[in-house]
């Protein structure tokens, strides 16, 4: 049997005009320092990459009677990718 190809979705936000740079789009002080990311023919993006403190997923609420939700906290890891084409802004949440 062939092996399929893995296909990544992506859902790329078009940013409103009036936000030109990533400051105005994304909290960069909570984030590390941003991976330059070389784009073809368009110059670079930027992914930013911010780490999160262990917190219960938020389902485990319904569950709270029987288990400590704390007991299920996990770090988490989120992401955004910045690219500006042609005086336009756009994101990508990888993962969203």
């Amino acid at each position: 049997m062939p092996k399929e190809k893995k296909v990544n979705h992506l859902s790329i936000f078009l940013i409103k005009q009036q936000f030109t740079t990533n400051h105005q789009v994304i909290k960069v002080e909570a984030c590390d320092v941003p991976a330059e990311v070389a784009i073809a023919g368009h110059g670079v993006g930027h992914l930013f990459v911010r780490k999160n403190p262990p917190s219960p997923p938020k389902w485990s609420a319904l569950f709270k009677e029987f288990i400590n939700p704390r007991d299920l906290a996990v770090e988490g890891v989120a992401a955004v990718f910045f690219v500006k084409i042609n005086e336009r802004c756009f994101v990508n949440r990888p993962g969203f």
